[in-house]
Parts: C-alpha cells; sequence; structure tokens
C-alpha cells in the first residue's frame, strides 16, 4: 500500500506494454473514500526547447503528426528523454537533431501536460548563443519536420491561435515572451 496525498494505491499493475509506453492499472482509494480502478499510462518524460536567435526570433518546427491529424501543427523543438539519459542531455540531442543546432542551455521548469493520465512531465528550456549549421538528423516520422525561425511576437500569436498545437511548446513560448521582452 502507498500513500499518494490523499490517494491510496493498493496494488499496480502492467496490463500492456510497447516499445514507448506501458499502460498500468492501479487499485485505489479517491480522495472521496471509493476504491476504483485508475488505468494510466506510463511514458518517459519529453523535453521542448526555446531556440532564441539573436534577431528576437525563435525557432519552431512544423510536422504532422499522426495522431491529431492535424496539417500546419507547429511546436517548439523537442522530443523523448531516453532511458538513463538527463533531461538537459535530451534537449541538447533534440535541438542539434531537428533544427541543426547547439546552443547555451537554461532550464525554465517543467510542466504535466496530462496529468490525469499520465506522470510524463515535460522539461522545458531556453536555448541562446545558437550556432545553427542547419544539419538536421531526423528519423523516419520526422521526414516531413520542418524547422524555421519566426518573430518572437508571431510565435507568440501562434501559441494564442492554436497554430503551435503543443501544449507545452505553447506555455515556453509565453514565458519566453514575459522574460525576454
Amino acid at each position: 500500500m502507498e500513500q499518494r496525498g490523499p490517494w491510496t494505491r493498493y496494488s499496480t499493475e502492467e496490463v500492456w506494454g510497447g516499445p514507448f509506453f506501458r499502460v498500468r492499472n492501479d487499485r485505489v482509494a479517491t480522495p472521496g473514500g471509493a476504491d476504483i480502478d485508475y488505468a494510466w499510462v506510463d511514458a518517459p518524460d519529453l523535453v521542448r526547447v526555446a531556440a532564441l536567435t539573436s534577431d528576437g526570433e525563435i525557432y519552431v518546427v512544423q510536422q504532422h503528426h499522426y495522431l491529431p491529424d492535424r496539417p500546419g501543427m507547429w511546436q517548439l523543438p523537442g522530443g523523448g528523454v531516453g532511458r538513463d539519459e538527463a533531461p538537459e542531455a535530451a534537449a541538447a540531442r533534440e535541438l542539434r537533431e531537428e533544427v541543426g543546432a547547439t546552443g547555451t542551455l537554461e532550464r525554465v521548469g517543467e510542466v504535466w501536460p496530462m496529468p490525469g493520465l499520465t506522470g510524463s512531465r515535460t522539461h522545458l528550456f531556453i536555448a541562446r548563443d545558437l550556432r545553427v549549421d542547419g544539419v538536421t538528423e531526423l528519423d523516419e516520422s520526422e521526414a516531413d519536420l520542418v524547422a524555421f525561425a519566426v518573430p518572437l511576437s508571431r510565435a507568440i500569436a501562434a501559441a494564442l491561435d492554436g497554430t503551435i498545437g503543443c501544449a507545452p511548446s505553447a506555455q515556453l513560448v509565453l514565458s519566453v515572451a514575459v522574460t525576454v521582452r
């Protein structure tokens, strides 16, 4: 038995496992006292990087993601944190792979995009002093990914109008807007 705030977990079991995540089912007592089954996704953490140019622009990536099936969706460079990989290392790797850039990374926090479904966090970084050679290392699922820099004002508008469809990316853009201006 494990106490998690006002929740009590009696047991946990893996229901399904794949290469990227597992589905687990916990038997729990809710804060209200009901005993229920609580299914959740055990997934690795993610990173997002706000890569800022010396001209006041920010890199975004555009890619067609299979699940939302929404053309033209933007997000900030990022991806999964590998097993035994530090979030900072994952952020540097994703920036290099998706933008073809390196820079000085500053950690600005973390968010839980879907706390009722997964404990997976997204670690947020700002990259400055960019050195961009444009040589990317995209995997097969990213073959349509395009990285480009836009004025920060355009990225702010995209975060507000839904063009940036990734919630952690939108939050990071708006955080940058508040702190960098």
